[in-house]
This record gives C-alpha cells, structure tokens and sequence, in this order.
C-alpha cells in the first residue's frame, strides 16, 4: 500500500508538470505581462523543439525592445518575471542544476607572453585594484561571461563589486548582478553608427548619457556570482560647470553634494562607510553635463567592467575619442583589455568568402588602444561555434583565422574560443549537453558560465608558465 501510494504521488507530479509546460507552451509569441508595475514580452516555448528539424540560425537581433534574447526561451521569461523581489532567490536557487558537460583539453592562450604586464599586476592585487575592461558584442550582454570569469578571479585574488555599470543598459532586464533602474528622461547615445546623431562626447564603454534636472538612477546589487553588496559608488561624468546630485544608500535618507565642473572624465566617489547593497543617485541641477556610468566596487583586488555593444563588430571601438579613454584610463589604470567579437561579423555578411577587411580594421582599432592604454595587456577572443544548415558555419573557422590573424599582427594574446568549445560542429554537443538552444545564436545561461570557465583557466594556465 506505501509503494502504491508513492507512486500515486510520483505519477501525479508528473502529471501536473506536464499539463503546466503544456499551458505555457500555448502562450503566444511575444505576449505581454505585467509584474510589479514592469512589462515584460514572453518567448513562445517549443516543447517539441528538440525533435523538430533544425533551422538555420537567425540573425543576430538588431533591436532591443524586449526582453526575450533567442536563447533564453522559457528559462529566460520566468527568469525575467522573477527578478524583483525574493521569488527570484529561491526559484534560482531551485533551477541551478549543475550540468555535466565533458570538455576537450582548454587549448593554450596563444602568444601569452603578451599578457606579462597583467600577470604582474595580478600578484599586486592585494594591495590595489586591478582592473580588466571586458568589451563584447550581445554574447556578453547581461553580463554574460564577465560575471563567472570576475566572480572567479575575485575568489582567488580578492575584489568585491561588478565595477562599471551603464546608467540606462539595453540589457536591464537580464542582467545578472545588478538591478537597475532608471527614470525615463535621460538621454543615452552610443557608438552605434545610428545613435548618436548629436555627436555627444561618448566614454569608455561606448555610451553617454545626458541628465535633464531630477533625472536618477539606482543599482542594487543581486545577490547573485557573489555581487551582494558594495562600499563605493563611483559616478564618471564631464560638466561644464558644477552642480548637485542627492544620492542614498539602502533607502537611507539623501545626502546632497556639489560636483565640481570638469571639461575631462573625472569622477566623484560616494563612500556608504560600510557595506551597501542599493544606492539611488539624482541629478538635481545638471548644467551641460555628462554621465559615462557608475562603478560599484569595495576592497583592493580584480574588478572586471562589463561592456556589451549589442550588434557591432568591433571596428567601431576606434570612434571613441582617444583623449577621452586616456583620461579614463588615467582614473581606472586598465591591466588587461578583453575583446570578444565575432558574432555579428559572421551574421552581417553572408556572401563574404574571406575576412580580410575585418583584419585590416580591427588591426587598426588594436593599434590605437594599445597606444591610448600602453600599460595594459590584450587579449583577444576569437568568436564562438555558430551553426548553418545543421552543422558549423564554415565562415566561422575562417573568421577564427582571421582573428588569429589580426592577434600576430598586433602582438597581443589570442584564444581560441572555438576550438575550446570542441571545433567542427562543437554547438550542436552542447545543444545535446543542454548548454545552448537548437538553432540559436547565443547560449543559455549554463553555456556562457562554461565559456567563461574556459577563459578563466586559459588565463591561469598561461600566468603559471609566463615569467
């Protein structure tokens, strides 16, 4: 009688599962809901997608009006719904299954003696803050990739905090380690040929953003990759004349301060005399005022500033004033540069049989950061598998050629992301290991924590053997 019942009850959790994916796969494509006074759009779920004949992978998205990137499907929405408030705490919590994922021997970072300069700052790194600029195209939105290879870099060397946040971020509603939120009246430019018309002075991540009077913005930290809490908000911005901002932490009264003017990127330090996990920050009466963002930091160690630039190449990285990054450069000491392009190359040009142009400007875009940046070390990512017709993309391999390429001329660092994910037709694996969605483009959560992993121990590996 015990066994009968307990499988009575097995059988009707079964039951219940199947008929709650079944009403959640009827849910029209981008329908939308309403969840603590924020609209979210929904990806229609496939259940039968995995018995389906693939497709050919989409383009890259162009637009950044919702929520639902291709690969978060169902996961993604619920993840979405769930971010505000403590439901999200526990249905993480829930879902974190660890996948089990055998990977081929990570291959070594190529011509990683140009990484000495990192290296040696790491070992300094109790003592200071070391920091790493992550540039990326959408495979790093969401803080995808920065977040596990910083969460991990933090635990060996120390550093608390997700460093150099934008004010209003495309990527809000997926990101990871910060909640942010906004009020609708800032103005926001960026290096996107297209969204900048007025020519405003853009900054280190490839955004600016204009305030009018009482324009704010809060972060929280998420609790989650070991962002819990913060001490110092650090608020980067040009003015031509001094104004006021009122900020708080942890919903504690407003301080109000005078921030003097400056023509360059200077910044202005909040101190929360302890351990923060939100702060609010308000304009009060900007004058012709910029903002480049604020980073959110604690202790002496590695800080890793995300900067997703949704659908570029990475060419358009040499659009940013020189003078500007030398100044930023001058406030945060930048030890290593990560450029991790490739995916929109490959999407935005179908007919292309050899990638030589791309060679030719991204060997100039080098050029001029390693002039403006003369401290820091680079490394260059090479672009993930993406698939075609059921197999690799054959433009990706050339594209892997041309980024190594494009390495050896410019004497930096060169990984090979693809070959690390496993080579010819690697994707498809890790659809099977459930690391990424059939005929997608980027990959679920679990898929980019790996990416960062390979990174990560690419990285250790060569500071073991570089001397």
């Amino acid at each position: 009688m015990k066994q009968l019942l307990q499988d009575s009850s097995a059988f009707s959790v079964m039951l219940f599962t199947l008929m709650f994916l079944l009403i959640i796969s009827k849910i029209p494509d981008n329908y939308r809901v309403n969840v603590f006074g924020m609209e979210y759009k929904l990806k229609k779920v496939d259940m039968l997608l995995d018995v389906k004949a693939d497709s050919t992978a989409p383009a890259e998205e162009k637009s950044s009006g919702s929520l639902s990137r291709n690969s978060y499907h169902l996961a993604g929405s619920l993840f979405a719904i769930l971010r505000s408030g403590e439901a999200e705490k526990d249905a993480v919590s829930l879902a974190a299954t660890k996948i089990s994922c055998p990977m081929p021997d990570v291959p070594k970072i190529e011509n990683a003696e140009n990484l000495k300069n990192f290296f040696q700052a790491m070992k300094s790194a109790g003592s200071k803050k070391v920091r790493i600029a992550h540039y990326g195209d959408s495979g790093i939105e969401g803080d995808n990739i920065s977040s596990d290879l910083r969460k991990n870099l933090q635990a060996k060397f120390g550093g608390n905090g997700v460093g150099i946040v934008g004010i209003t971020p495309v990527d809000i509603q997926f990101r990871t380690t910060t909640n942010v939120k906004f009020s609708p009246d800032w103005k926001t430019a960026s290096i996107r040929p297209t969204e900048n018309p007025a020519k405003l002075p853009i900054g280190i991540n490839g955004y600016v953003y204009q305030p009018i009077p009482n324009s704010w913005v809060s972060y929280e930290a998420s609790g989650r990759y070991n962002v819990k809490s913060f001490a110092l908000a650090k608020i980067f911005y040009v003015s031509d004349k001094k104004f006021s901002v009122k900020y708080s932490f942890d919903n504690k009264p407003d301080v109000t301060v005078e921030l003097k003017a400056s023509p360059i990127p200077a910044e202005f330090v909040l101190d929360s005399k302890g351990k923060a996990r939100i702060v609010k920050i308000t304009v009060v009466n900007p004058a012709k005022t910029y903002f480049y963002g604020v980073s959110l930091e604690e202790t002496n160690g590695i800080y890793v500033d995300n900067f997703p630039l949704r659908g570029i190449t990475g060419q358009t990285l040499k659009d940013i004033d020189p003078a500007i990054l030398k100044n930023f450069n001058k406030l945060l000491n930048y030890k290593l540069i990560i450029l991790n392009f490739g995916l929109n190359v490959v999407d935005k040009n179908a007919e292309q049989k050899d990638f030589v142009w791309y060679e030719n400007l991204m060997a100039s875009v080098i050029s001029q950061y390693k002039e403006t940046f003369p401290e820091a070390s680079f490394l260059l990512v090479s672009v993930q598998d993406m698939t075609k017709n059921n197999g690799t993309d054959e433009r990706v391999i050339k594209l892997v050629d041309s980024q190594r390429k494009i390495a050896n001329k410019a004497g930096i660092a060169f990984f090979d992301l693809y070959k690390a994910m496993g080579g010819k037709n690697s994707l498809l694996d890790w659809v099977e290991k459930g690391l990424a969605a059939k005929g997608e483009v980027h990959l679920k959560l679990d898929g980019y924590k790996k990416l960062s992993e390979l990174i990560f121990n690419g990285l250790m590996d060569a500071s073991n053997t570089v001397k």
